[in-house]
């Protein structure tokens, strides 16, 4: 293992292990109205990331006005915003109103979500065995259903959600620091004037009718939201997509015993049948990802070394190589023109249908 996965991997693990156990973190709020419990955690985590972004931001104002906020990136990171405050709504709502087994559901289902998005929104053809993932996932949740008497909506659209969300990051057209900072910024503003309105009313717990040791909790929210953030920021490019693949894990699986066994949420056993069915999907799902990535992994290395060997026979080729541009250049143009897939050319379609309208 290199030096860099070495960090990379306890710097994961912590990001999990904090996610994986948030529903202990807000489970201890269940005073504070829910509203509140949802709009604190923004509040407080927009204002612990500032002065860490003023201290590694170099750029000057104006060069930061042009490339950061331009009316495209405005509109792509409030769209994204909008889907992580309502990740954030469905998992606060299912921890205060004991549903944290049916969140854990939702987390487990988002990969299996992430794929049909993919085929329903950029016309994807699945691969073989992503057929079999989802069917056996579909199953999965006809059991649990059928064993609740109710389709679990909260739980479902909390993995929706959470793969959306997934699927705009994957887009992402800023760095790290200068996205997170403008995700959290939509979030604060409509956040601090909730908690304004509701000081106005003397409706507000904060400072006023909670204990100490919740308003504590409330300003704690911030941490507990921007720290494992950054933590999977830094992992994330360090690490194999094997090695990432099996340890996202972590956060549903602790979401799951959390529910389990802390809370004594009611799991019977034709419920965990359809947990199982899940859990086979995930492992059908992962390692048909793992094998695919290898396989074009290995596909990409060749193409390269059949490049470095290739002799120039064409002279379209040699004449253009002759103005600057390589033959991996032209192979590249040619096979996907100005540099942009198919998946991309349709989501930046969307973004830019967005920005003249609203803009």
């Amino acid at each position: 293992m290199t030096t860099s996965a070495k960090l990379g991997v306890p710097a994961l693990l912590i990001s999990l292990l904090i996610y994986g156990s948030e529903s202990i973190f807000y489970y201890q709020l269940q005073d504070v109205p829910d509203i509140q419990v949802l709009c604190h955690p923004h509040i407080w985590g927009f204002l612990l990331f500032l002065p860490y972004f003023a201290s590694n931001q170099t750029a000057d104002w104006p060069t930061f006005q042009a490339t950061v906020l331009t009316r495209r990136n405005l509109c792509f990171y409030c769209g994204s915003a909008l889907v992580l405050g309502g990740s954030m709504l469905t998992f606060l709502a299912g921890v205060m109103h004991g549903r944290i087994v049916e969140i854990s559901l939702g987390y487990f289902l988002s990969p299996i979500m992430g794929v049909v998005l993919a085929v329903v929104v950029f016309k994807e053809a699945p691969r073989r065995w992503q057929y079999v993932s989802v069917a056996v996932a579909i199953s999965g949740i006809v059991v649990i259903a059928k064993e609740c008497h109710d389709f679990p909506f909260l739980g479902f659209g909390h993995g929706a959600l959470y793969a959306v969300y997934a699927m705009i990051k994957k887009f992402e057209v800023l760095p790290f620091r200068e996205g997170l900072l403008l995700e959290l910024a939509f979030l604060f503003v409509p956040c601090l004037v909730v908690v304004v309105v509701l000081e106005c009313q003397g409706t507000s717990v904060f400072l006023h009718t909670a204990d100490a040791a919740t308003n504590w909790l409330l300003v704690a929210s911030g941490v507990v939201t921007v720290v494992p953030l950054l933590l999977y920021a830094y992992a994330a490019p360090l690490l194999s997509f094997t090695l990432f693949s099996f340890l996202e894990y972590i956060d549903p699986s602790l979401t799951f015993l959390i529910g389990v066994f802390v809370y004594d949420e009611e799991f019977t056993s034709s419920k965990l049948a359809g947990f199982v069915c899940i859990w086979v999907s995930l492992v059908i799902f992962t390692l048909d990802e793992v094998t695919s990535a290898r396989r074009e992994a290995k596909n990409t290395l060749d193409d390269d070394d059949d490049a470095q060997v290739a002799p120039k026979t064409d002279t379209a080729t040699e004449d253009a190589t002759s103005d600057g541009d390589s033959i991996e250049t032209l192979r590249h143009r040619e096979v996907q023109p100005a540099n942009e897939t198919p998946k991309a050319a349709v989501f930046n379609a969307v973004v830019d249908n967005v920005d003249g309208v609203v803009l």
